[in-house]
């Protein structure tokens, strides 16, 4: 599949033609043409948020360490209309759009994503024992954040 990923973003006008004339001669790469389709519609994924935010920085390395999306820079004293369409009761960043999809909050949107993409480095340990210790810790760091003020330029900025 990936051959037909480069081929699929490759193509000229030429290549266009032909490929149109084996996909009628080749039922096996038109099935093969669709999945790929799918596979691009499918990973479609975008994170809203800003540059100064812990919670859509922990976002963000997740996303990395699976390499899939595309990060758009929120103004929240001028919120975009997007923004203010995929969170319209909190109107706050990250928000995590899959296929026109939003997802909001920070840890429900990591759960997410480690239940979406089980490809590469799992976000939890199998052991649940492991898993709960992981949990604990992710959960005293954003306490002791908020206590020291780390979320004060989320707050500050008016709704």
């Amino acid at each position: 599949m990936g051959e037909l990923w480069r081929l699929d973003w490759h193509l000229t006008m030429n290549h266009t033609q032909q490929l149109c004339s084996s996909v009628l001669t080749n039922c096996q790469t038109l099935k093969n043409l669709r999945q790929v389709h799918f596979y691009k519609e499918e990973n479609k994924v975008k994170l809203h948020g800003i540059w100064a935010s812990p919670y859509v920085k922990r976002v963000e390395m997740t996303l990395k360490l699976k390499g899939i999306f595309e990060y758009v820079e929120e103004d929240l004293r001028n919120k975009s209309q997007l923004l203010l369409q995929y969170n319209p009761v909190q109107k706050k960043v990250p928000v995590l759009i899959h296929n026109g999809k939003p997802i909001a909050e920070s840890l429900i949107i990591l759960e997410y994503i480690g239940e979406t993409w089980k490809n590469g480095t799992p976000l939890l340990p199998q052991v649940s024992y492991k898993r709960a210790k992981v949990r604990f810790w992710v959960s005293f760091v954003q306490q002791e954040l908020e206590k020291k003020g780390a979320y004060i330029c989320i707050r500050a900025c008016p709704l």
